[in-house]
């Protein structure tokens, strides 16, 4: 079994330097992932992130500890986890496609209007396919 993990946070970037930021953090995630045997695909809209990772639990927790710990990040939140059969971006250390602005609605949709409620199951799931989407559609290094 692969556990599977996706998450959003608002990004703390400055305006200015949020795209090339971003570049490097890919760059780094793609060597780190390798590494640990994790794959995934991430999403910047400008504002948010939203990321699914795949791998061993023990190094997407890891992974997640740092990532809420990154003062580039804010108000993490974890919208899905679970082990499935099989990876969704096998071929992908870390897939990403650039900044994109038109699914910060979708983010929104997953972000629940309190802390304690529950993220919509439907919006998640929409969450989830485009980030499989944007894998699939991708050019340049897996």
């Amino acid at each position: 079994m692969i556990f599977s993990l996706t998450y959003i946070s608002k990004s703390r970037l400055a305006e200015d330097r949020a795209q090339s930021t971003v570049d490097q953090i890919v760059q780094k995630s793609r060597e780190n992932n390798r590494l640990h045997g994790l794959t995934g695909a991430l999403i910047f809209t400008g504002l948010d992130f939203a990321q699914t990772l795949e791998g061993e639990r023990c190094h997407i927790e890891t992974l997640m500890s740092r990532i809420s710990e990154d003062d580039r990040h804010e108000n993490v939140r974890i919208v899905h986890q679970a082990d499935q059969w099989s990876r969704h971006f096998a071929s992908w250390s870390m897939a990403y496609r650039g900044m994109t602005t038109f699914v910060q609605r979708h983010v929104d949709a997953v972000r629940p209007v309190s802390a304690n409620a529950a993220s919509d199951e439907v919006a998640v799931s929409e969450l989830r396919n485009l980030l499989s989407a944007f894998a699939a559609d991708s050019s340049g290094q897996p």
